[in-house]
Order: structure tokens, then C-alpha cells, then sequence
């Protein structure tokens, strides 16, 4: 009897475990969605992304926050994150002239940088956009739209 009361007690120790971590998981990502402006099914999307290319959701998060700055900054970087978003014929804002959703921008920034055949133009565009950090983003960005896209189809996130 004291037996099964201990592989009960281990039990119940392990299960409480679990979803204490679940919990913990689950609040993680919430909040990961709130910084990025994302839904949780979109941060399942993108961190599916990223880890394909070998980075993690954090690589896209500040690449995101990067973006989201040079777009609200009226001055000289954010007219340089302009002009390349222009370069690659992506456009921040929809036609009412309101800000388009983050995960839209990043998706059509992917598409634009994976387009593009020269390396030194591609480059060029990715620092205008995100700073120095702009070239480490290369393998994350070139790839993003098409891994978001592989993620939907198997229904990740």
C-alpha cells in the first residue's frame, strides 16, 4: 500500500511538473505574440521559420523590433528603412495610408530579399532596413516567406 502511495505521489509530482511547464510555454508565447504584434498561431508560424534556418524566434523578434522603430522614426534611419523597403518594392503602409500588420512587411521583405540576385543590392537593402544586423538576417529573411508558408500547410502553430 505505501508503495502505490509513492508511485502515486511521484506520479502526481511529474503531471504537476508538466503542466507547470506548459503553463510557463504557453505564457512564453502569449507574450512573444504581444511583443511582435503577431497572433500565437503566426509565433508557432515564425518560429518554425527561423528555426529551419537555423536561428530562433528571438533572431525575428528583434529583426521585427529593428523594423518597427526605423518605421516610427521620422528622421534619417527611418528614411533609410524606407528607401529600402522601397528598393524591394514593399511598402509599409496600405492604401488608407495606415501602417500594414508587422508579419505582412516581413513576409513581403523575405520575398523581395529571396528575389533579388545580386548579393551587394540584397545587403544593401537589409541594412537600410535593419541595421547592421541586416547581413546575419540573410539566411532567416531570404527563406522566411517560404518556411511561414511550409508551417501553414502542416498546420504548425
Amino acid at each position: 500500500m505505501a508503495a502505490a502511495a509513492g508511485a502515486f505521489t511521484v506520479a502526481g509530482v511529474a503531471a504537476f511538473n508538466v503542466a507547470q511547464q506548459m503553463g510557463q510555454l504557453g505564457l512564453s508565447i502569449q507574450n512573444t505574440a504581444l511583443r511582435m504584434g503577431l497572433s500565437t498561431k503566426e509565433v508557432g508560424e515564425f518560429t518554425y521559420a527561423a528555426k529551419v534556418a537555423g536561428a530562433d524566434i528571438g533572431t525575428l523578434e528583434g529583426a521585427m523590433r529593428k523594423l518597427s522603430v526605423g518605421l516610427a522614426d521620422s528622421g534619417e534611419d527611418g528614411e533609410k528603412a524606407r528607401r529600402g523597403l522601397a528598393a524591394l518594392g514593399v511598402s509599409a503602409r496600405d492604401a488608407s495610408g495606415e501602417l500594414r500588420p508587422t508579419n505582412d512587411i516581413f513576409l513581403d521583405i523575405s520575398k523581395g530579399l529571396s528575389q533579388m540576385s545580386n548579393a551587394a543590392e540584397r545587403n544593401t537593402a537589409a541594412i537600410k532596413i535593419f541595421g547592421r544586423a541586416g547581413v546575419e538576417l540573410i539566411p532567416v529573411l531570404t527563406s522566411l516567406s517560404d518556411n511561414v508558408a511550409k508551417a501553414k500547410e502542416m498546420d504548425l502553430g
